[in-house]
């Protein structure tokens, strides 16, 4: 298995920091290295600009998660979804 870390990006005051899991308060942009991720996870409080954020860090065939309510964007090919997600 791969060792995995996991960015929480604005997580709530009850998620804790671990070796596992680190915390990063963003705005408007993710600071990580472009094409340097696997995937992202969006929460729908997160503004529609966050999905191009993601799109920017996540690798080529990386995968991005958002809800139904954000359009997908140019160029990205939706592989799932529901009415929520």
């Amino acid at each position: 298995m791969a060792d995995v870390r996991v960015i929480a990006l604005n997580p709530p005051s009850t998620v804790k920091e671990t070796e596992r899991v680190g915390l990063v308060r963003v705005g408007k942009q993710i600071p990580l290295a472009p094409d340097s991720v696997q995937g992202v996870a969006l929460d729908s409080w997160f503004p529609v600009a966050m999905v191009e954020a993601a799109l920017r860090v996540v690798k080529p065939s990386g995968r991005v998660v958002g809800p139904a309510s954000f359009d997908p964007p140019p160029g990205s090919i939706v592989l799932a979804h529901d009415e929520r997600y």
